[in-house]
């Protein structure tokens, strides 16, 4: 907001010298660092906690126009947001008249500074810079923050990381409306950096506009210059609107052409053809830079929006064009589906919402044309009424989407016949543009049958001339699949995936042709952990592909590598999908569990699980599923009060047990301790809740007490039948030990009365390996092995080639790299190659071939299941992750190490809790390395807590914790 072109707003001196006495008692004000056009910053000391930091004065004439009660509560909604890409606020209030705010006093320059003295940034600095503001505007966007104010003087480096601050003050001054500040002669916003939505003064403002002008900061940091200049603001501002993003291999050559393909959608014009996300934003600028292609075709809808030119209206306020909702592009190919109305039948069944889902996935398939579902438009009162809204509301709904044309329609029935209405409507104007219609005796024909009658007469004008629309692929289906399929998708939109999974099988049953039956088949399959029916549908479904509209080739496609494990497959096939369809919510759904149950090969991969579960959510807010792992990962930073508000919601929405039972278990033990549970009697009714649950608690050593509790009950429940959920206790109990520095304990655990008839002590091999002081007993038990390799297991011999490597005995590592290639040549088997893969990389570092060794680490990558990457210790490949980032450390690359050892904080495998503080050290140690200081006393602080959260040992006096 600091417009240099400002003046006579700054703070005057007596009302300064008041407000640094007004403070006396908590801060004291040293000096001013920088004056604005909005704000003085000065640099002072926080008495209470002995830190420096820096105070932010708002200008008279902007506190006047803002107000103080809407500057607080911005201010403190800004408050909230904690993220290391963000400049957190300490405090904040009016004091001798002047608001101001606190934040941590950053040793560095502004982004500003920077760029006025380089001019232009080098390519890789650039983006890594605009990826630090992307994910911190992505943790904002998911909890409703948009900046509004992007630009080069709102971000600070610091150090390795750039963080962006104000947040909160553009949506003050926007709350204060126009009229305000124009009459005091201020301005809001950058005209520089500003979103043709913001210069339209559009008040549905979301994070898509910060993204534009974080495009817009990329441009000029690579460029030099802004993407568009002009004699004054208003001519900048109309160039936004109405120019068409320039090339940045215009102004830089050496730009790969992809980075230019990302600039040029970050800036479009319409929201909609921009990147749905910041997290989406910086995932495409990583890409960009791994794959450099060919210059993209001219914009069209740059080209077409530069003819609207001729209705900008210029003016002196902050508005100078109006941007409608009818101004934006739609496209003629969308075509929203609302709900039929049944005039003389009872809504309840649904008949209405069949209809209309079948006359989407019609349309769906049938090239170019594409389906949006108009129930997921209304809100609940809308589809709780028995009449659709006006028809004015239809079309502007429709409208939002970009969508040319929408359908609704009418079901009237007479005795035992039926007649389907559908009118088409062109959002462009009010006309009707065509109706259609269809009767039979429901006896001959049912309404769907009707439905699909009607459509194929409704919409030959919108294909090219002698096409039809296709509706074999539904019609041609048995009427008893297409009966039980819509049934199923009714089931499963309200969250109930067991009654959805028996109506899709049936549907699949009664016709196997139907795929669209067999994919949702799948997806309600694996909510229900039903591996073996998710897998089988899945295959079902792409033995039909042909039948399958496009974005659900590629979604069933996704399914089936996520299902194999093949996690970067996966994610590949989801984001073709949503490239197809951005505003598809199950989409989004499957992305955000690759992300959380699946390690692909992808930075933060915490962040873009929430970011894709929020988007799902969002996307279609009566969509449920989302809201499981929303409240699981709000439970995981604390945030009770969150979580417990999504819990709620799961709860109304009335889903499976298998989506919201162990939610309770983890909310009241997060909340309250572990002291109020019964844990004995959760591992004998629930022991596969409780086991989840113990898995949770250890990630990250986060919640250690509750985790004892949950995985010692379950150590100590005899049942024959619990063999394995004790064994998984058992290896999740002894991570936690290690990442609480308990190293002696583990080596009483393993000899305890609770590990009689597990195989416990072999992994004491693989803790000596990786620095865990217990190398007495891991001698004594590598030894106990013998040395009959060819005779050993794939996995005892991964745990013989850690310790020999640890031992420095390089022959003994070839030979067993040896054993375990002659083995996977034989079985041709995934395990047998990973585990033959990562000998072969040991072979080379106990050869000292360091180079060699990083070159064959780096690039090995889980490839298994989800529930095999959390149980079994050797494919999460903690180890091999663990030495890349020694390897890479001590080669120099210090960001590389740090983001590597950053991968064992997942919280999905339990085997990396074995890592955890050997992960955290070389992270403390990287970020010292590049200068740091404040990154790496928060490793450091965290490995203090983790010694800290140490707790009694129950194995060495009783049997209860």
């Amino acid at each position: 907001m600091d417009h240099a072109t400002m003046t006579g707003s700054s703070v005057r001196p007596e009302s300064f010298t008041r407000f640094r006495s007004a403070l006396a008692d908590r801060y004291r004000i040293e000096s001013e660092a920088g004056r604005g056009g909005m704000a003085t910053v000065y640099l002072a000391h926080d008495l209470k906690h002995g830190r420096r930091v820096a105070v932010k004065v708002l200008h008279q004439d902007y506190a006047h126009a803002i107000g103080a009660e809407r500057f607080l509560r911005e201010i403190e909604t800004a408050a909230r947001l904690q993220h290391p890409h963000i400049v957190a606020v300490y405090d904040s209030g009016e004091a001798a008249g002047l608001l101001y705010y606190v934040m941590p006093y950053v040793e560095g320059e502004t982004l500003r500074d920077r760029m006025n003295k380089e001019k232009q940034l080098s390519i890789e600095e650039a983006v890594q810079i605009a990826r630090d503001v992307a994910k911190g505007l992505a943790y904002a966007h998911i909890h409703d923050v948009v900046h509004r104010d992007i630009k080069p003087e709102n971000i600070l480096l610091g150090g390795s990381n750039a963080s962006v601050a104000d947040f909160g003050i553009a949506k003050a001054i926007h709350s204060a409306g126009q009229t305000k500040l124009t009459s005091s002669g201020l301005s809001a916003g950058t005209p520089a950096y500003m979103s043709p939505e913001q210069a339209g003064g559009d008040s549905d403002i979301d994070g898509r506009a910060d993204v534009y002008s974080l495009g817009c900061m990329l441009f000029e940091m690579l460029a030099g210059v802004p993407p568009y200049h002009g004699v004054n603001a208003q001519a900048v501002l109309t160039r936004h609107m109405t120019d068409a993003p320039p090339r940045i291999r215009s102004f830089r050559n050496s730009a790969p052409p992809a980075l230019e393909r990302v600039l040029i959608r970050a800036m479009a014009k319409v929201p909609a053809d921009r990147y749905t996300t910041a997290g989406e934003f910086e995932a495409a600028m990583v890409a960009a830079l791994a794959a450099p292609g060919e210059l993209p075709p001219a914009s069209p809808s740059g080209k077409r929006l530069a003819v609207a030119a001729a209705v900008v209206i210029l003016g002196t306020s902050f508005v100078w064009y109006l941007f409608s909702a009818r101004g934006k592009e739609l496209d003629p190919n969308r075509i929203v589906v609302f709900p039929l109305q049944d005039i003389r039948g009872d809504k309840s069944e649904g008949a209405g919402d069949a209809i209309a889902t079948l006359i989407g996935y019609a349309l769906e398939g049938t090239s170019p044309l594409k389906w949006l579902e108009g129930s997921d438009l209304l809100d609940a009162a809308q589809r709780a009424a028995p009449d659709l809204p006006p028809m004015r509301t239809l079309q502007t709904l429709a409208s939002r989407q970009r969508a040319g044309f929408f359908i609704d329609g009418s079901i009237v029935r007479s005795g035992d016949s039926a007649t389907v209405i559908l009118r088409l409507h062109d959002v462009r104007g009010d006309s009707l543009v065509a109706r259609a219609g269809s009767s039979a005796a429901l006896a001959t024909a049912g309404l769907p049958t009707l439905g699909l009658r009607a459509v194929r007469d409704l919409l030959p004008r919108l294909l090219a001339p002698g096409r039809k629309l296709d509706v074999t692929a539904l019609s041609d289906r048995a009427p008893a699949a297409v009966a039980n399929f819509l049934q199923g998708e009714r089931a499963y939109r309200r969250a109930h995936f067991s009654e959805a999974l028996d109506l899709y099988r049936a549907a699949v049953a009664a016709d196997s042709s139907l795929a669209i039956a067999a994919v949702k088949g799948a997806q309600a399959a694996s909510w229900l952990l039903q591996s073996e029916h998710a897998t089988k549908l899945v295959g079902t479904a792409l033995g039909s592909e042909h039948l399958l509209p496009r974005r659900h080739v590629y979604f069933a496609r996704g399914l089936a590598r996520y299902y194999s494990g093949e996690a970067d497959s996966a994610v590949h096939n989801f984001e073709v999908a949503l490239e197809i369809d951005s505003s598809w919510s199950e989409a989004w759904m499957a992305l955000g569990e690759v992300y959380h149950h699946l390690l692909p090969n992808r930075p933060a991969r915490d962040s873009l699980a929430l970011e894709a579960f929020s988007e799902a959510r969002r996307r279609d807010p009566e969509f449920t599923p989302p809201l499981y792992h929303l409240a699981e990962i709000a439970l995981r930073k604390g945030d009770v009060r969150r979580a417990e508000s999504l819990i709620m919601q799961l709860s109304a929405s009335d889903p499976d047990s298998v989506l919201s039972r162990n939610l309770d278990i983890l909310a009241h033990c997060v909340r309250d301790g572990p002291g109020r549970l019964d844990w004995e009697a959760l591992a004998r009714e629930r022991p596969r809740d409780l086991l989840s649950a113990g898995k949770f608690f250890s990630a990250g050593g986060n919640y250690s007490a509750c985790a004892r509790h949950a995985l010692w009950a379950l150590l100590n429940d005899p049942r024959p039948e619990l063999r394995n959920e004790r064994w998984s206790a058992m290896l999740a109990l002894q991570g936690l030990l290690i990442a609480t520095g308990q190293d002696a304990d583990v080596v009483r655990l393993v000899n305890s009365p609770v590990a009689a008839g597990m195989p416990a002590n072999r992994l004491l091999i693989l803790h000596a390996a990786a620095g865990v002081k217990v190398r007495g007993q891991a001698a004594e038990v590598a030894a106990s092995l013998g040395e009959n390799f060819p005779s050993m297991s794939g996995p005892n011999l991964n745990l013989l080639t850690l310790w020999e490597v640890s031992q420095g005995r390089a022959d003994r590592v070839r030979m067993i790299a040896r054993v375990l290639n002659s083995k996977a040549d034989s079985s041709r088997s995934r395990r047998d190659s990973l585990l033959a893969a990562v000998s072969t990389s040991y072979a080379a570092l106990a050869d000292a071939d360091t180079l060699e060794a990083l070159r064959r680490l780096s690039r090995l990558h889980p490839t298994a299941r989800s529930t095999e990457l959390e149980w079994l210790p050797w494919e999460s490949l903690g180890s091999e992750r663990m030495a890349v980032a020694s390897l890479l450390l001590a080669k120099g690359d210090f960001k590389g190490a740090y983001r590597t050892a950053s991968e064992l904080d997942s919280h999905q495998p339990v085997i990396y809790l074995v890592y955890l503080r050997s992960s955290l050290s070389l992270r403390a140690r990287a970020a010292d390395l590049m200068g740091d200081r404040t990154l790496a006393t928060r490793h450091r602080e965290r490995l203090t807590k983790l010694s800290r959260d140490t707790f009694p040992n129950p194995w060495r006096t009783s049997h209860s914790p």
